[in-house]
């Protein structure tokens, strides 16, 4: 399923109600975002925003410690001024004003969050970076046995009580067959190492 994420400024910073704002912030002065790690989606993401952007900023990953909602803790507590994060971890701060979303990193709005434009929409030309989660098995697994998995992967997918949740969480079940799951990886692959390489992140292997 693809879920959506959203990137989030601190409410004292008033200068960063859209990405304009966040834009000339970064003119003004050195700004920070953190993230759950180097090289994961909440810092690709982020990173990849920056350079459609032009914004340069200093990235603050997780501690060995942490857990994911430190990433939107960071930025709560003015340790850095922005971040990509899960609609549902960030919405209850957004519901008390905690937190202001200046868009949703998909290509479409989120059911969840109607009113947030998309952060192409916002100014970010282009831009799509949804979160997607696949099954995977040890190559060795026998091919029978991979094909039951994908039937039951395949039903379950079907079944009203998981997609009523998916459709709660603004999550889509993606169907594809084994190739079709192996190139988009790929895709995927190719596309953190190219991010990579353009910001300057390291490791890329």
């Amino acid at each position: 399923p693809s879920v959506s994420f959203n990137t989030w400024s601190h409410p004292s910073a008033q200068a960063y109600a859209t990405l304009d704002d966040l834009g000339s912030a970064a003119q003004a002065r050195p700004l920070t975002f953190a993230s759950t790690g180097v090289v994961t989606g909440t810092h690709l993401s982020v990173a990849e925003l920056n350079l459609g952007l032009g914004i340069s900023a200093t990235h603050l990953p997780a501690r060995p410690t942490d857990a994911i909602s430190a990433t939107i803790e960071r930025v709560a507590a003015g340790e850095a001024d922005y971040a990509m994060c899960p609609i549902s971890i960030a919405e209850p701060h957004l519901r008390d004003g905690t937190f202001t979303a200046l868009g949703v990193s998909c290509a479409k709005r989120s059911r969840l969050l109607p009113d947030v434009p998309t952060l192409q929409e916002a100014g970010a030309a282009g831009f799509d970076f949804p979160i997607w989660y696949g099954i995977w098995a040890p190559s060795a697994t026998p091919p029978l046995r991979v094909q039951k998995l994908t039937e039951g992967i395949g039903a379950a997918l079907d079944a009203p009580e998981l997609r009523s949740w998916l459709r709660e969480h603004d999550a889509e079940p993606m169907r594809m067959t084994q190739r079709e799951f192996a190139d988009f990886v790929i895709r995927e692959r190719d596309r953190a190492h190219a991010i990579a390489r353009a910001a300057g992140i390291s490791p890329v292997r």
